[in-house]
């Protein structure tokens, strides 16, 4: 880790100017790329550098992660500092774009020769050096006298390019001086450029997308629908148009509304209009029992198919009359257990009540279905007043992985209360020990104070990393204060973290919930080693990368709005908590670790609502 980064958090204006000296402290030395004429010549320059210069490992990750901070933190002050960050090309990729983030958020704006130099860096087809891309540049093309250096860079831009711009700019901002030109200069010439290099139908189908409204781009829509079209074309055109759109696209040939409505692309009334009652309920039962979801493919990774199901389970949840027959496909011999998670999952979204009240009068069973387990999972996170009787009756079963979402439910209320205390001091002698730690958790949180020091002992001492990230949750839940130094450990004791960091990834969640100046220097200086370590140990694959920059990211972003009383985000949870109801299943039998196959379900956990296509929209 760098020794030189010890923030302290006071004001955005004390913070910038600290990672401002920090980045003097490491300044970028070396060749510049757009100096060499090739990749060898750059390579080697930079080689005979660094033989004279040597450089400490933790120069380039430190500097980089400074720069994104300072993304985040700037101000009006501190625009010169970014530009010239921005323009430096020996900066890596991840630095600039950092740069050009705060650019676009601050208003800063180039010169003309400044937004030239960056755009003929992005057109150069150099492989040395990190170039920005030309669509994310051309947010930059805010004046008329910027947006004539852009149109004449677009001008000497491949129609490939200028067409990928168009069809980026439904997500990224673009000028309407430049949108319009991209646009007219498509119909007018680089459709047909593009058609005669070789076809390119997703980016013809992008780029009409991106301009819908315009004149022009819906007339390619429309002859899209009279050639054979294709489920992934359905399906972009169903994700990337206004539904209202959509059946209007549909509805142009007689043969496509029909095959949007058997593959249930319509909403409900269309297909209520198009299809009689009885064969409607039918395609949607057959798509919930027929419907295989998943390939598998090597070493057990599913991957998920396009398929009905997702449209079938939103569909069935939206149909009020016909919830009896989603309430019988819940229980249905012939539906797995994927696809009746997903369609429970459906009516949460839709009915959180009836959902609620099915799985209440599920619990009457011997053992409560492993369904109902999974929506407490879903439900424990957000739980509702209205609820605490249903999770009170849970508590009071015999199932142990239930009566754990039950408790987080109930503490996330306030508490258990007096009617249930009784049962609590039973459970905090359990044998399953995720369902001990939230047990004595729940303990202090009803007065008993003397239990927290059982609580930080399993933060530090229990054998498995779930455990004393468990621990060190509900630590962090009931006393923020005696919580403090097992955070501190967790953020900064690699050796602790194991196989997964799960703890680091609590107190990440930790220090931004609870928001003192203290947490937000703790979580920006620790932030740098989770990183460091993460992307440089080999027992850490990329994905545990990407998750905890997110949570870091997330974290920081989330911090800061609160603290200057701005809308924000929910804050994001540690990514080990969507598999919680793996963990602690497999945590009947302390010691034994479930084999790696056990855990694919979670990965496409069908709670997921962006995953299998439940939005609220």
């Amino acid at each position: 880790m760098s020794p030189l980064l010890k923030l302290k958090w006071s004001s955005r204006e004390s913070l910038c100017a600290q990672l401002l000296s920090v980045l003097q402290s490491i300044p970028l030395e070396g060749p510049h790329p757009h100096e060499s004429t090739s990749a060898d010549e750059h390579h080697r320059k930079v080689a005979l550098y660094l033989r004279e210069h040597p450089q400490e490992p933790w120069r380039h990750p430190t500097r980089e992660r400074c720069i994104d901070l300072l993304a985040r933190f700037a101000g009006p002050a501190q625009r010169d500092a970014l530009r010239e960050l921005l323009l430096d090309d020996r900066e890596g990729l991840v630095a600039r774009s950092h740069a050009l983030d705060a650019a676009c958020a601050l208003g800063i704006e180039l010169s003309p020769r400044e937004l030239a130099g960056l755009l003929d860096e992005a057109l150069a087809a150099r492989d040395w050096g990190n170039p920005l891309s030309l669509d994310a540049l051309l947010a930059l093309a805010r004046t008329e006298e910027n947006c004539a250096i852009a149109e004449q860079a677009l001008a000497r831009a491949t129609a490939r390019q200028r067409v990928e711009v168009l069809a980026r700019s439904r997500r990224s901002p673009l000028h309407a001086r430049l949108r319009h030109l991209l646009h007219a200069r498509w119909l007018a010439e680089d459709r047909e450029t593009i058609r005669r290099e070789g076809p390119d139908t997703d980016l013809e189908v992008d780029a009409a997308l991106a301009t819908w409204e315009q004149p022009g781009s819906w007339d390619v829509l429309a002859h899209l629908a009279h050639e054979e079209v294709s489920e992934a074309l359905l399906d972009d055109l169903r994700e990337g148009l206004p539904i209202e759109a959509f059946v209007r696209w549909a509805r142009l040939r007689p043969e496509v509304y029909q095959q949007a409505a058997e593959a249930l692309r319509l909403p409900l009334p269309e297909l209520r209009a198009h299809f009689h009652v009885d064969d409607l309920r039918e395609r949607l039962r057959h798509a919930a029992t027929h419907q295989h979801l998943f390939t598998y493919v090597g070493d057990n990774v599913p991957v998920k198919r396009r398929e009905n199901f997702p449209f079938a389970a939103r569909l069935l949840a939206e149909w009020t009359e016909e919830r009896p027959l989603l309430l019988s496909l819940l229980r249905h011999p012939d539906v797995a257990e994927h696809p009746r998670r997903a369609l429970l999952a459906a009516l949460l979204l839709v009915d959180r009540p009836v959902a609620i009240q099915w799985a209440g009068e599920s619990l009457g069973a011997a053992e409560p279905p492993a369904l109902v387990r999974h929506l407490l999972q879903e439900v424990a996170q957000a739980p509702r007043p209205e609820e605490r009787p249903f999770y009170l009756d849970v508590l009071h079963g015999a199932d142990d992985v239930a009566a754990c979402f039950a408790l987080e439910a109930l503490l996330s209320l306030g508490g258990v209360g007096g009617d249930a205390r009784e049962r609590v001091e039973a459970l905090a002698r359990s044998t399953h020990p995720g369902l001990r730690v939230r047990a004595v958790a729940a303990q202090v949180r009803e007065g008993r104070p003397e239990e927290l020091p059982e609580l930080a002992r399993l933060t530090r001492e229990s054998p498995e990393p779930w455990l004393r990230a468990e621990a060190l949750r509900w630590l962090c839940e009931v006393d923020h204060e005696a919580c403090r130094p097992c955070v501190e450990k967790a953020l900064t004791d690699d050796a602790a973290w194991g196989d997964a960091p799960l703890a680091a990834a609590e107190a990440l969640h930790a220090l931004a919930k609870r928001g003192t100046p203290e947490d937000l220097a703790l979580l920006m200086n620790a932030s740098v080693a989770v990183l460091e370590t993460f992307s440089s140990a080999a027992r850490y694959s990329s994905y545990t990368f990407f998750q905890m920059r997110h949570l870091v990211d997330e974290s920081l972003a989330f911090h800061l709005a609160r603290d200057e009383g701005r809308a924000h985000d929910e804050l994001p949870l540690p990514p080990a908590r969507a598999f919680a109801f793996d963990i602690l299943s497999h945590a009947r039998t302390p010691g034994v670790k479930p084999l790696k196959s056990s855990f694919p379900r979670a990965l496409f956990v069908p709670w997921s609502r962006r995953e299998w296509g439940l939005t609220d929209t």
